[in-house]
């Protein structure tokens, strides 16, 4: 969510304060064993196998958060999610504008078909909007199919889940510029439109975001938010892996390319009725 200059406020919150995290190591060609059962636009893998979209079985998924051109740390999520076995994994968008290489963000996400949606970034870099900020991705730096994979990300994506149906979007719902933070309450919750709107919408019971920067798991009546946080650089980059069979939510950090241990985060509650 790098907010234009003068606008808004960017939420600085340290995700793992003080843990004493243990690194990981990944290389660029793991050897994965997989177990069979469906996915929805996942990693790729050697098998092929596809599962229609808008389904989330009883499995574990990666959670990706706001990209902003981070391809090495990208790369070492998506080679952690081949070691774990994890084949399904979703991303928040804002792809566009970060210090790292937004082509080989692309490039990753096409190729290895994750499902992602459009993030406010990615707006203003195809409206050719805010290029003045210092890491915004440069217009027409793009190759023809990475612009065209930028063009075509939806703003929202919804998915059948054992814990009720979630949407996946960037800021909330249809709005991108629109979130909800940890410390946000009182008046702040209840003059939200965007999410009182998702409160009151008895088809929804999980919203999956970002924009943030700022990883965490929050209950409201009938609804859970799931925000995947961040890559960037300038944050405490991590990402996420939801349990869709047991509900817990966990958080790993990820630096130099390599993938901190998982700390819980919280849990999934059960479907609303």
């Amino acid at each position: 969510m790098m907010e234009r200059p003068g606008r808004g406020r960017i939420c600085t919150k340290s995700i793992c304060p003080g843990d004493d995290h243990r690194w990981l190591a990944f290389g660029a060609d793991p050897k994965v064993l997989l177990s069979a059962g469906p996915f929805v636009r996942s990693v790729h893998m050697p098998t092929g196998l596809r599962t229609p979209q808008g389904e989330l079985g009883g499995y574990r998924i990666g959670f990706v958060g706001d990209v902003h051109a981070e391809d090495a740390a990208l790369e070492a999520v998506l080679d952690f999610f081949r070691q774990s076995g994890i084949r399904t994994v979703l991303c928040t968008g804002d792809v566009m504008d970060g210090w790292g290489n937004a082509e080989r963000c692309c490039a990753l996400l096409r190729q290895s078909e994750i499902a992602t949606v459009l993030g406010n970034h990615d707006e203003w870099f195809l409206r050719g909007e805010s290029r003045d900020l210092p890491e915004a991705t440069p217009v027409g730096s793009l190759s023809a199919p990475s612009q065209a994979f930028v063009q075509g990300l939806p703003r929202t994506l919804r998915y059948a889940t054992p814990f009720g149906s979630a949407v996946l979007c960037h800021g909330l719902g249809e709005n991108n510029d629109a979130s909800v933070e940890k410390s946000d309450a009182g008046e702040t919750i209840t003059n939200n439109a965007e999410l009182q709107r998702l409160i009151a919408d008895p088809a929804v019971q999980i919203v999956l975001n970002g924009h943030t920067h700022e990883a965490m798991v929050r209950h409201f009546e009938g609804l859970t938010i799931v925000n995947a946080g961040s890559l960037h650089r300038d944050y405490e980059p991590v990402f996420l892996i939801v349990d869709f069979a047991s509900g817990a939510v966990d958080v790993l950090a990820v630096q130099d390319a390599r993938v901190g241990t998982p700390r819980r985060l919280g849990e999934l509650l059960p479907r609303r009725p």
